[in-house]
Protein backbone atom coordinates (compact mmCIF):
# COMPACT_ATOMS: atom_id res chain seq x y z
CA UNK A 1 0.00 0.00 0.00
CA UNK A 2 1.30 3.43 -0.95
CA UNK A 3 1.21 6.04 1.81
CA UNK A 4 0.88 9.82 1.74
CA UNK A 5 4.37 10.06 3.23
CA UNK A 6 5.84 8.05 0.34
CA UNK A 7 4.10 10.35 -2.14
CA UNK A 8 5.46 13.39 -0.29
CA UNK A 9 8.99 11.93 -0.29
CA UNK A 10 8.79 11.10 -3.99
CA UNK A 11 7.53 14.61 -4.81
CA UNK A 12 10.41 16.10 -2.82
CA UNK A 13 12.92 13.98 -4.74
CA UNK A 14 11.36 15.15 -8.04
CA UNK A 15 11.27 18.74 -6.74
CA UNK A 16 7.57 19.20 -7.43
CA UNK A 17 4.78 20.56 -5.24
CA UNK A 18 1.70 18.43 -4.66
CA UNK A 19 -1.42 19.94 -3.11
CA UNK A 20 -3.64 16.85 -2.84
CA UNK A 21 -1.55 13.80 -1.93
CA UNK A 22 -4.63 11.59 -1.56
CA UNK A 23 -5.31 11.78 -5.29
CA UNK A 24 -1.80 10.56 -6.08
CA UNK A 25 -1.91 7.77 -3.49
CA UNK A 26 -4.84 6.23 -5.37
CA UNK A 27 -3.25 6.69 -8.81
CA UNK A 28 0.11 5.23 -7.78
CA UNK A 29 -1.59 2.31 -6.02
CA UNK A 30 -3.61 1.50 -9.17
CA UNK A 31 -0.40 1.61 -11.23
CA UNK A 32 1.32 -0.80 -8.84
CA UNK A 33 -1.72 -3.10 -8.89
CA UNK A 34 -1.61 -3.11 -12.70
CA UNK A 35 2.10 -3.99 -12.65
CA UNK A 36 1.14 -6.92 -10.41
CA UNK A 37 -1.37 -8.07 -13.04
CA UNK A 38 1.31 -7.84 -15.72
CA UNK A 39 3.76 -9.80 -13.56
CA UNK A 40 1.21 -12.59 -13.09
CA UNK A 41 0.48 -12.90 -16.82
CA UNK A 42 2.67 -16.00 -17.04
CA UNK A 43 4.56 -15.32 -20.24
CA UNK A 44 7.82 -16.93 -19.11
CA UNK A 45 7.30 -19.91 -21.42
CA UNK A 46 6.37 -17.80 -24.46
CA UNK A 47 8.78 -17.66 -27.38
CA UNK A 48 10.09 -14.18 -28.02
CA UNK A 49 10.32 -13.47 -31.72
CA UNK A 50 13.48 -11.56 -32.47
CA UNK A 51 15.03 -10.92 -35.82
CA UNK A 52 18.73 -11.03 -35.16
CA UNK A 53 20.86 -9.06 -37.58
CA UNK A 54 24.59 -8.72 -37.76
CA UNK A 55 26.13 -5.27 -38.31
CA UNK A 56 27.05 -6.35 -41.84
CA UNK A 57 23.34 -6.79 -42.66
CA UNK A 58 22.45 -3.23 -41.65
CA UNK A 59 22.37 -0.42 -44.18
CA UNK A 60 25.41 1.79 -44.45
CA UNK A 61 25.10 5.21 -42.84
CA UNK A 62 25.15 8.00 -45.34
CA UNK A 63 25.46 11.73 -44.65
CA UNK A 64 23.18 13.96 -46.69
CA UNK A 65 23.73 17.68 -46.47
CA UNK A 66 20.53 19.62 -45.83
CA UNK A 67 19.79 22.27 -48.45
CA UNK A 68 17.63 24.66 -46.38
CA UNK A 69 18.87 27.71 -44.53
CA UNK A 70 22.14 29.57 -44.65
CA UNK A 71 25.52 28.85 -43.22
CA UNK A 72 24.66 25.24 -42.42
CA UNK A 73 21.72 26.25 -40.20
CA UNK A 74 18.11 25.26 -40.72
CA UNK A 75 15.44 27.91 -40.43
CA UNK A 76 12.45 26.80 -38.35
CA UNK A 77 9.40 28.64 -37.01
CA UNK A 78 9.66 30.10 -33.52
CA UNK A 79 7.78 28.01 -30.97
CA UNK A 80 7.42 30.44 -28.12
Amino acid sequence: MVTKEEITDMAAMMRITIDDRTEYVDKVQRMLDYFGVLDSAGVDDEDILVQEMTPAELRADEHRRHQMGTGGHIRAPRLG
